[in-house]
């Protein structure tokens, strides 16, 4: 058999999906979103309208309910995926309709979701006022706010989760190696996961500054990021000011 005669035999069955996706925007996406992408492809007609159900990608995948609704949400905020309720005359919902966009309309939030993720994690936990905030110095003489020690177990600063972090930091910032000491970067890294409430979050607060035209050059150490933090968290949450991600 030629390859000309194998590709006709299959090609009623094939379906295609842009090249573009693939190239960047799946991995902005992800997994989940990129499931349903292939699933909405398969199903739509020559207009880009699909209206599979949610249970039908679902079982293609082998996935749960969930993981594809989830996945749907993706594609809706990037504009992938237009949704639309398809209802009767009478108004009686029907199904949903997902028309699949054009690439020259598809949005790269990528970044204001990362912002948008920090303001909501973080907002619990960093009620932090004015008059309890001090940025006059960088110097390691700043007050460790109350109920933060300063001394710690030996040993304790050399955990894997805090050399993650170490290095994530000199990826997102491009740094080789980070001011001051091994040392006190390791002591500020902990305690930044102490003050902001978790490492996930110190990695969130990484991923905002670093994506910040402001502060991806201001910040070069823990010991910045431990001081800086409430201020960039604050003007994220109010979308004003020069360390604000757009």
């Amino acid at each position: 058999m030629t390859k000309d005669q194998l590709f006709n035999k299959f090609k009623p069955n094939i379906y295609m999906k842009p090249d573009e996706y693939l190239n960047g925007w799946a991995r902005k996406c992800g997994w989940k979103a990129t499931l349903v992408y292939d699933s909405l492809w398969r199903h739509a007609d020559k207009f880009g309208n699909s209206f599979p159900s949610i249970q039908l990608m679902a079982e293609e995948h082998g996935v749960s309910r969930d993981t594809i609704m989830r996945g749907l949400k993706t594609l809706i905020e990037y504009n992938l995926v237009k949704k639309e309720a398809k209802r009767s005359k009478k108004g009686k919902f029907l199904h949903n309709i997902y028309t699949l966009t054009d690439k020259t309309e598809w949005k790269d939030i990528s970044k204001s979701l990362t912002a948008t993720r920090l303001t909501k994690s973080l907002t619990a936990t960093h009620q932090v006022a004015d008059s309890n905030y001090k940025d006059t110095h960088n110097k390691d003489t700043h007050i460790i706010p109350k109920g933060i020690t300063r001394q710690k177990p030996r040993g304790e600063y050399g955990n894997p989760e805090i050399n993650s972090l170490i290095k994530f930091f000199k990826e997102r910032f491009g740094l080789p190696l980070l001011d001051g000491s091994e040392q006190q970067n390791r002591r500020y890294c902990h305690l930044a996961i102490v003050k902001f409430g978790g490492a996930d979050k110190v990695r969130l607060l990484i991923e905002t500054a670093a994506n910040s035209d402001f502060w991806s050059t201001k910040i070069s150490s823990f010991m910045d990021l431990y001081y800086k933090g409430v201020r960039i968290i604050n003007e994220t949450r109010s979308n004003k000011g020069v360390g604000v991600i757009s």
